[in-house]
């Protein structure tokens, strides 16, 4: 019963797109901030679609992630805040998707990262 449900579970979030993850993996920041700057714009063009929030919300977490790996703050902190204003939109227009909480959490996180936030802990 465990396997179905997290079968299910798997499949109902969307995967990024295999560019996103060829960018994650080469560790390729300007790539990932391009494509993050595309699926963005797409956003601000369609501001009622979720899924287009949500998609521009991953790549910028994406973005982030590899900027915190180079231990370059200041781009991880300007991917992590685009990436929250995003997902923020997404939460709005789809408040029953928990993914799109999940990647807002994970974005606030960042961005707490990246101003040195967390070190107060």
């Amino acid at each position: 019963m465990l396997e179905v449900f997290l079968v299910a579970f798997l499949a109902a979030a969307p995967a990024p797109s295999p560019e996103l993850l060829k960018a994650r993996d080469a560790q390729s920041l300007p790539q990932l901030e391009q494509i993050a700057a595309q699926l963005s714009s797409a956003a601000d063009r369609q501001p009622g679609d979720a899924r287009a929030q949500y998609q521009a919300a991953v790549a910028q977490s994406t973005a982030a992630e590899v900027a915190t790996e180079l231990h370059d703050k200041a781009r991880a902190r300007g991917a992590s805040e685009a990436g929250m204003r995003a997902a923020e939109r997404a939460v709005a227009l789809k408040p029953s998707e928990a993914e799109h909480h999940r990647i807002w959490g994970t974005l606030c996180g960042q961005e707490a990262a990246a101003v040195g936030a967390l070190g107060a802990l």
